[in-house]
């Protein structure tokens, strides 16, 4: 009886050990929102502020160029002239900002994609999904919000890009070594060379 009573108390100690081990914990799974996160982040924001900002000073060169074509009392010379310059600023307008807006999204995608890897690592996710591809999703998986904090804490200034700057032309070569201004320079009229003075015959013949 006694045998059988401390076998059940030593089954019974086992299987709360079991229950008291924690089991192996699942990957962690995140969920974010890129539209949300380029919405709601100040980067974006002051990069939406900037891009306005640099399109406007093209635009008003452009219309100043549209006004002036409105003017009657030109020639048609002077008009073909004013259309020419207004279809180069606006193409100088749309190349311009395509452009900016092509570098501004670069920007914003690779801030994007280190804040998630520094997001996953720190807070020790196996894998961030975007909202898309998600088909189900419970509310403790979507971590937009601290990725748009993580984002907001980066310092992104908007600048325009800098041009480069044309090359510097090659150095003037040396000036001569003093031994070729010397070979270059007149030489001085040689004086003849003096004739030995004769000798005068002590005795006249």
């Amino acid at each position: 009886m006694k045998k059988l009573l401390l076998m059940t108390v030593l089954c019974l100690a086992a299987l709360v050990a079991a229950c008291n081990q924690e089991a192996p914990k699942a990957p962690k799974v995140g969920v974010v929102d890129p539209n949300e996160v380029f919405t709601k982040s100040t980067a974006a924001a002051e990069a939406s502020k900037y891009l306005q900002t640099m399109s406007k000073s093209l635009q008003e060169e452009v219309m100043k160029v549209q006004k002036e074509m409105q003017n009657d009392k030109l020639d048609q010379k002077a008009k073909d002239e004013l259309s020419k310059q207004f279809q180069a600023k606006l193409m100088e307008y749309q190349q311009t900002v395509g452009k900016e807006q092509g570098r501004i999204v670069a920007v914003l995608n690779e801030a994007l994609q280190k804040v998630l890897e520094d997001y996953r690592a720190k807070n020790n996710y196996a894998l961030i999904l975007t909202k898309e591809s998600a088909l189900a999703m419970g509310p403790d998986a979507d971590v937009t919000a601290g990725v748009v904090a993580a984002m907001n804490a980066m310092d992104i200034k908007w600048k325009p890009e800098m041009k480069e700057e044309p090359k510097a032309e090659a150095a003037a070569p040396a000036a001569p070594a003093a031994e070729e201004k010397k070979a270059e320079e007149p030489k001085a009229a040689e004086k003849p060379a003096e004739k030995p003075a004769e000798k005068k015959d002590e005795k006249k013949q």
